[in-house]
């Protein structure tokens, strides 16, 4: 698929076959990410998402596979009691990442951790409550 060719096509459903629940709402997109296609005249087409109530389930990891680059949302398996992928967000979220990655070893993968506002799901929230000298002071 060519920068042209990306601008230019639609959104294809996923294949019934690799889905559990083929009336799934996710969308996939294949792509070949040759270096035009990562070019700052072209915005990547890219899966932002969470399931908060756990983990992904590895036929959703699969569909989110097929996108070039994939973000997780901060609030990834925050419901989830039995903390199974990491009790803070960064542990949830890269493990999210990485079982898309397995799929798809090319793939873009973007952490992005907001360090203005302390999450107290964040690891980094126990560290600032250890050394409050770590905080900007006005």
């Amino acid at each position: 698929m060519t920068a042209t060719a990306l601008s230019e096509s639609g959104v294809r459903s996923p294949d019934p076959s690799l889905v559990s629940d083929p009336g799934s709402s996710l969308y996939a997109v294949t792509h070949d990410l040759n270096p035009l296609y990562l070019c700052r005249d072209v915005v990547p087409r890219f899966a932002h998402c969470a399931n908060s109530s756990g983990p992904l389930a590895d036929d959703v990891a699969l569909q989110l596979s097929r996108f070039p680059l994939f973000t997780v949302e901060k609030f990834m398996a925050a419901a989830d009691p039995t903390h199974k992928t990491g009790k803070y967000a960064e542990d949830r979220i890269v493990a999210a990442l990485a079982q898309a990655k397995a799929h798809n070893p090319s793939q873009l993968s973007l952490f992005y951790l907001n360090t203005l506002i302390d999450f107290p799901f964040y690891k980094l929230y126990e560290t600032t409550l250890a050394h409050p000298d770590m905080m900007l002071k006005d």
